[in-house]
């Protein structure tokens, strides 16, 4: 099988052209792969970095929030003939709720904004 093998290939002789364009070609790619390692380094640092605000943040809003309702906990207005109160009801008698729905939104804005810029 190797005598088939060496027979086929015995007549092929490519030409391997000029060895300075070779090398030319060579360090062009080699360079467009350096420049895209380093690129796809930098978006991994600038993700990395966006992980870690949005957790820190997270962490921070949850902790703010939990302290907030534990400091001062609900006020759910008595309505007459025990009907339940209406979230609007629930909401003017802790305005407390209303700033963590701002700031959850705000919240929210920041992180979606922090992970698409790290994405880019």
């Amino acid at each position: 099988m190797n005598d088939s093998l060496e027979e086929l290939f015995s007549g092929y002789r490519p030409d391997l052209g000029d060895n300075a364009e070779y090398m030319k070609q060579i360090r062009k790619k080699l360079e467009a792969a350096d420049e895209l390692r380093t690129i796809c380094a930098k978006r991994k640092k600038r993700s990395r970095r966006a992980v870690i605000i949005t957790f820190l943040s997270g962490l921070l809003a949850g902790c703010a929030v939990s302290a907030m309702f534990i400091l001062k906990p609900l006020i759910i207005p008595h309505t007459p003939y025990n009907l339940h109160a209406t979230a609007f009801q629930v909401a003017v008698c802790n305005p407390q709720l209303t700033g963590v729905l701002i700031f959850a939104v705000a919240l929210v804005a920041c992180i979606t904004i922090t992970t698409s810029r790290a994405t880019e």
